[in-house]
């Protein structure tokens, strides 16, 4: 049976706004680099466009004025794939086209508390989205980071602004938080009531964690994990649980293992010095297939294990445990970090296997499943 600790926290909200959020969220991001490179291209118009509920294009750049800068430029990569993306509401009209706008150079908070900044914003971005037919707009906003309450309100004011100049096109608005628990924590500082009703979902971005070697634990005896981090974000920012999408990444971290570093126990000594790089499941299922896999109870994680390589990452058993866990927290649903990074090119047998086996857990067996 899963694991799972501190549950009655956040399900004490699993009913909160359900009538409007009655189904199941599968929240895919793609990378338009992915979408329009030459070499091995993820080509949309394959995937089933019943896997996903939202196809989310990362991501839309914003200039140091505030101006989205597809604003200017109709052959940006992203607007480039996210038609390509857009193509799939003939075969599913349910289907919505996100635009996820921002990243580790956007400074939200200098557009927030700028009111020319913020005016500059809202124009270019509503006019990209209801030009080229987007259903909403993802605000990818990992952190705060050291945010005044000075500009805490004007960042509340920004998101009820962005709230009602989204509703009058009928566009949704959704943001993107890292769920490190010091992250989850700065967002903590903003009124429940802006999160919980100026954004219509949240993506918790629960992984990368900087704290453990393992790349995203479900649980385990260290600060972040994906349990800790949600039950922080149930007791700071009290969000109705039906708009929690909880995030599932793609990929691993692989390192260095130092000489004899593998002791009786398994327990591994990686190289302090050695360089951790970021795996993809497309490569990653390769190994699988040459490799013993191993699983880690006290953590919910997989790992591969090799005489000079130790590898960390999201497996079929452990996207399963995450969704049932959603599932059992009474979560929106799973955003998905990233297409291209599970194996679209059906390497090794079924394409998206990953995005398949969340699907299934979340909806139950489809014909779709099996082709």
């Amino acid at each position: 049976m899963l694991k799972i600790s501190g549950l009655s926290i956040i399900s004490l909200f699993a009913h909160v706004g359900a009538f409007y959020y009655d189904e199941k969220k599968i929240n895919c991001y793609f990378g338009s680099w992915a979408v329009v490179r030459t070499e091995q291209p993820l080509e949309l118009e394959l995937i089933d466009p019943q896997l996903c509920t939202h196809l989310s294009c990362v991501h839309f750049d914003v200039a140091s004025d505030g101006t989205l800068e597809a604003y200017k430029n109709p052959n940006d990569d992203n607007l480039v794939a996210s038609k390509r993306a857009m193509t799939l509401k003939s075969k599913n009209p349910q289907l919505k086209v996100i635009a996820v706008v921002g990243g580790p150079n956007t400074n939200f908070i200098a557009i927030a508390t700028n009111r020319t900044k913020q005016a500059i914003f809202k124009y270019t971005t509503l006019r990209v989205l209801t030009k080229y037919g987007f259903d909403g707009l993802d605000l990818f906003w990992p952190s705060l980071g050291v945010a005044t309450e000075k500009e805490m309100k004007s960042i509340a004011k920004f998101l009820i602004s962005m709230k009602y100049g989204m509703k009058a096109f009928n566009l949704t608005l959704g943001a993107s938080l890292n769920g490190e628990v010091n992250d989850i924590q700065s967002w903590s500082k903003m009124p429940n009531i802006y999160l919980n009703y100026e954004l219509d979902y949240i993506n918790v971005m629960a992984y990368n964690f900087s704290t453990t070697i393992y790349h995203a634990p479900l649980y385990g005896n260290t600060n972040n994990t994906v349990e800790n981090s949600m039950q922080v974000l149930s007791q700071n920012l009290v969000s109705a649980s039906a708009r929690l999408l909880l995030g599932v990444a793609f990929i691993g971290q692989a390192y260095q293992v130092s000489k004899g570093g593998y002791g009786r126990s398994n327990v591994v000594t990686l190289n302090a010095r050695s360089f951790k790089r970021y795996v993809r499941y497309l490569d990653m299922c390769t190994e699988e297939q040459t490799n013993d896999i191993y699983y880690a109870d006290e953590f919910g994680a997989t790992f591969i294990k090799s005489r000079l390589s130790w590898t960390s990452y999201e497996s079929v058993k452990t996207v399963v445990m995450k969704a049932e866990y959603a599932q059992e927290l009474g979560l929106g649903g799973i955003a998905i970090w990233l297409l291209d990074d599970d194996d679209f090119l059906g390497r090794c047998g079924q394409r998206y296997p990953l995005l398949r086996a969340i699907h299934k857990t979340m909806n139950g067996p489809k014909d779709y499943d099996k082709l």
